[in-house]
């Protein structure tokens, strides 16, 4: 579905204003409409890693620069106070992630959680960048499904080879996390 020029227009400049320069083209004044996707793959796949990474760092991105969340339904994920609580509970899970009795990410309770998550991220980040929120829930639910499974083969495969213990792999893991999440919202945000 292809919108008129001037509404394309004037969205553009409303998304400039809104902090999402790098996502609109300058030439053309519409969206580079694959970006918000894989911004919410990429997200998803860290809550995948870490569940709490994700939102945090998406909502510290949206306090520092508003990703069109102005006149949105997510506009408090911006807020100060929300990022603050969010970087409490990332930091809070990656230390509880080190104890040895808690649950495999890839139970359904945790794998709920982490799709959720990026479902969340996905919305926000789409929602944000004028294209469907449902859409970007399901890339980033999905992205969080296979971060989920990838992170803990390649944490098995790393311990059973006997390279890596267990708290190298889990400090090497929150460090991508942590890492790939910045360098998402750096590169597409």
């Amino acid at each position: 579905m292809t919108k008129p020029a001037g509404v394309a227009r004037s969205e553009a400049a409303y998304l400039r204003r809104a902090g999402m320069r790098s996502v609109v083209r300058s030439y053309s004044g519409r969206m580079a409409s694959s970006r918000p996707y894989l911004l919410a793959a990429g997200l998803g796949v860290v809550a995948g890693l870490r569940s709490m990474t994700a939102p945090a760092i998406l909502s510290r991105a949206a306090h520092l620069g508003p990703p069109g969340l102005v006149r949105s339904p997510f506009r408090l994920f911006g807020h100060s106070t929300v990022g603050t609580a969010l970087a409490v509970l990332a930091v809070g899970e990656l230390v509880i992630d080190k104890i040895p009795f808690i649950p495999a990410r890839t139970k359904p309770g945790p794998l709920t959680g982490r799709a959720l998550s990026g479902a969340l991220c996905g919305a926000i980040v789409c929602h944000a960048a004028g294209e469907s929120s449902l859409n970007g829930a399901a890339v980033g639910a999905l992205g969080a499904v296979a971060g989920s499974f990838a992170g803990r083969e390649l944490r098995r495969l790393a311990s059973d080879r006997g390279s890596v213990s267990g708290w190298v792999g889990a400090f090497a893991e929150d460090a991508i996390a942590i890492g790939a999440g910045a360098a998402a919202l750096s590169r597409f945000a």
